[in-house]
């Protein structure tokens, strides 16, 4: 799931897209806590070229963080590292960019 609070990734399927309030009023007796929170800052998929990027995944993380903060809402930030691993036949791949650090340990941001 991609999570703007109160917005949605544009590229959401059937343009649904689950927000904590929703969820809260589905499961009104369990705390909200959202296991994968992300943005890929590269990929070779030419449709999202235009939102993976650092500055997304800054501003992406940002928000989020201050809004689960505001809501008393638990989330993990997925993931600390790049990992070329997942596809090494294309590191521009969207999967192996998700972290907060490059594959040199350095924070992008």
């Amino acid at each position: 799931m991609i999570f703007f609070p109160g917005k949605c990734y544009s590229g959401y399927r059937d343009g649904q897209c689950p927000t904590g309030d929703m969820q809260q009023a589905m499961y009104p007796d369990k705390q909200i806590c959202f296991t994968e929170l992300g943005w890929a800052t590269n990929t070779a998929h030419a449709d999202h070229a235009d939102y993976a990027s650092v500055a997304n995944q800054k501003r992406y993380l940002e928000e989020v963080a201050d809004y689960l903060k505001s809501e008393e809402i638990v989330g993990f930030v997925f993931e600390a590292f790049d990992e070329l691993w997942k596809d090494p036949s294309s590191p521009a791949a969207s999967e192996c960019n998700w972290g907060i650090y490059d594959i040199n340990r350095k924070k992008k941001w």
